[in-house]
């Protein structure tokens, strides 16, 4: 199964050797792992998270791992170049070195497991490398998945190719599920049930840092909102979903003129079709990047086209959307906004998120929308009921604070395996 795998892996670097002709050496280099000196000395625990929001997960990981084995160093590894820079950002003091994570191609994975020198492998979420763990296996180097989640379609692919992935998966020390719900998914693929464990969500460990006045008079003064001027925040929004997002904002500002929408895409390229949409809507648009001291700022809408800002900007809102959830995507992480004490809207799609949300809709700090009419309607009585919107935003505070603890069963778990 490994050796067919890697065949087509060697297809696939042989027809991306041109680019070293074609000036893309760097390119090459990183996808390869070419050029990484092979370190001597400790072995490292690796840690390996796709992009920035498994990135930023690991903050309360890394912290603990540190506290708990401070002769350790710690190296991470990433996917995506929007990862790597939210990495540097976040982590560049923390850890020894952050590196991206080649192709699962035999040679790179040889490059990289000599580079990083690891003791045990700690991957993030559903980030599955078969070559990798088979790397790794050879040697004789533990592997952990973190914050492990089987959405609906995961499931169905893992059913589909049983064979394949049991033996990938079960080549995995112990996986620590975010939920039962995971973990009955990923016993029926046939892993031994005794490696499969629901440890928690490590992203409900948080060090919260919540928002004091001098931040938030920071922040309306930096982006010219008054202090009357109430937010909406839609976080993380997809193709699909800006749209019916800004036509409910229209209806709600028709009613309320003291009434401001902040949207975050969640990925930057979709600036451009917000901007359009909006104007169609005769919404006053602007982009984060568009401010500056000398511009006048009447608008009614905010494109956030930044990285990294989200997470605090959540702490300007009196509500909050979370996106991924109008569309199929799955949904995105609720804590954010629920953490500032603010009440969080999201659509039928979180299939990613299942227990977050069901939780969060238990505690009543949040409240799930069908579509734009939906949206408008649920925002349009919170905001006639200042009691209630309050009272949501306690509970959504309270419900993170309540689910903690996934992290220390993650370091319990993975003690027995560092050497």
């Amino acid at each position: 199964m490994y050796a067919v795998y890697n065949i087509l892996w060697t297809i696939a670097y042989a027809l991306l050797l041109p680019c070293i002709f074609f000036g893309k050496k760097e390119y090459f280099s990183r996808k390869f792992a070419v050029g990484l000196p092979e370190r001597k000395g400790d072995k490292t625990i690796w840690i390996h998270a796709l992009s920035v929001g498994e990135v930023l997960s690991t903050r309360p990981l890394i912290k603990a791992l540190k506290e708990k084995y401070p002769e350790k160093s710690i190296i991470l590894t990433v996917k995506t170049t929007q990862g790597m820079k939210v990495a540097k950002k976040e982590f560049e003091a923390e850890v020894e070195d952050i590196l991206f994570m080649p192709l699962d191609y035999s040679g790179a994975i040889k490059r990289i497991v000599k580079a990083v020198n690891p003791c045990l492998l700690l991957l993030v979420e559903t980030d599955i490398w078969p070559g990798l763990i088979f790397g790794l296996k050879k040697r004789g180097i533990k592997i952990i998945l973190v914050n492990g989640r089987v959405s609906p379609k995961t499931f169905k692919g893992y059913k589909q190719l049983k064979f394949y992935f049991k033996k990938i998966l079960s080549d995995m020390e112990y996986l620590l599920m975010q939920s039962d719900l995971d973990r009955g998914r990923m016993i029926k693929t046939g892993v031994p049930e005794e490696k499969i464990k629901t440890a928690g969500n490590i992203k409900f460990d948080q060090a919260w840092m919540p928002m004091d006045e001098a931040e938030r008079k920071k922040w309306r003064e930096l982006l010219g909102i008054s202090n009357e001027t109430e937010i909406i925040v839609a976080g993380s929004t997809h193709e699909g979903e800006e749209e019916p997002v800004l036509k409910a904002f229209k209806k709600l500002a028709e009613k309320h003129s003291d009434l401001m929408l902040i949207i975050a895409p969640r990925k930057l390229d979709r600036t451009e079709a917000i901007e359009t949409i909006g104007n169609s809507l005769g919404l006053k648009m602007m982009k984060r990047s568009g401010i500056n001291a000398d511009i006048e700022k009447k608008y009614n809408v905010l494109i956030l086209d930044t990285i990294g800002e989200l997470g605090r900007v959540y702490g300007l809102a009196a509500i909050s959307f979370v996106g991924g959830s109008f569309a199929p995507i799955g949904g995105h992480n609720l804590l954010e906004p629920a953490s500032f004490g603010c009440p969080v809207l999201f659509g039928p799609h979180m299939h990613n998120f299942v227990l977050m949300s069901e939780l969060l809709l238990e505690h009543n700090g949040g409240i799930k929308v069908e579509d734009s009419d939906g949206f408008y309607f649920e925002m349009e009585k919170l905001l006639a009921d200042r009691n209630r919107l309050k009272q949501m935003g306690e509970n959504a505070k309270n419900f993170v604070e309540a689910n903690s603890g996934a992290v220390n069963r993650v370091i319990d778990t993975a003690g027995g395996c560092i050497v």
